[in-house]
């Protein structure tokens, strides 16, 4: 039943029906269900952003007196945990909850998304939460998320959009955790992103000099120490020679341009 509901961006609705009521024919009741449930819910794929369409209340109301609630129960409960984390750091994101989402590997044990760009049908980047793939090579369990883009995808869509703007890469920043909130910690790297920056946040609440080993190690010359969002400045460590500078946030972008 997943691998039918992930052709649902491939083959049309008609389709995808038709399938279900192969697999269900035993059971016209339930397959009219899943048919039904799949026909309302399948707007939600397109929506570019915005709170989902789709009851989920009622159907956890509905489900409430049979033995899987608890489990569903669960599973939406974090996807609004997830959802609300991704507004306070971004109150405009696009994130949507679709509640027929299918990702076709079977490793993935929480979690999954996609992400879309609006008025094209087929995802540019996907991926999840896999904490037991990692551990079957390591021998030990290591708690994982990860995601894998579709260049050649994202390539298509820059080409038909003939935009003309130039891709630049720039270099590899680690924002340093000295907050214990991590909301403002990810609103300010947000806020960096969107200037155009690549920043990497330091999750764990470690001392500076082991967050400034951890970017040399990671081939970082630069640690973002403090960004005033009000005046629009920054305050920078250069690895390199162990100095710490403070000035305008267009200074530095200028200064990563020319290095």
């Amino acid at each position: 039943m997943t691998i039918v509901l992930d052709k649902l961006d491939k083959l049309s609705l008609e389709e995808i029906c038709g399938e279900i009521r192969t697999i269900l024919s035993a059971s016209p009741a339930v397959s009219e269900k899943v048919e039904r449930f799949v026909r309302e819910a399948d707007p939600i794929r397109k929506v570019a952003c915005g709170p989902a369409p789709y009851p989920f209340e009622k159907i956890l109301r509905d489900l409430k007196r049979t033995p899987v609630y608890p489990h569903l129960e669960n599973i939406w409960n974090n996807i609004m945990e997830i959802n609300g984390s991704v507004h306070r750091i971004n109150s405009r994101s696009g994130v949507v909850p679709d509640p027929i989402l299918v990702r076709g590997m079977d490793y993935y044990t929480g979690p999954i998304y996609e992400a879309i760009v609006e008025g094209y049908p087929s995802a540019v980047l996907g991926g999840g939460r896999y904490d037991d793939l990692i551990g079957t090579f390591a021998g030990k369990n290591i708690p994982a998320v990860g995601c894998s883009l579709g260049f050649e995808r994202i390539l298509a869509i820059l080409q038909e959009r003939e935009s003309g703007t130039a891709v630049t890469v720039t270099s590899q920043l680690l924002l340093i955790n000295e907050s214990s909130n991590a909301v403002v910690l990810q609103q300010q790297a947000e806020q960096l992103r969107n200037e155009g920056l690549c920043v990497e946040t330091y999750l764990d609440q470690d001392d500076v000099g082991k967050q400034f080993k951890y970017a040399e190690a990671a081939g970082m010359r630069w640690a973002i120490r403090h960004f005033n969002v009000a005046s629009s400045s920054i305050t920078v460590r250069d690895l390199s020679k162990r100095q710490d500078f403070t000035m305008p946030l267009s200074e530095f972008k200028s200064r990563l341009a020319g290095s």
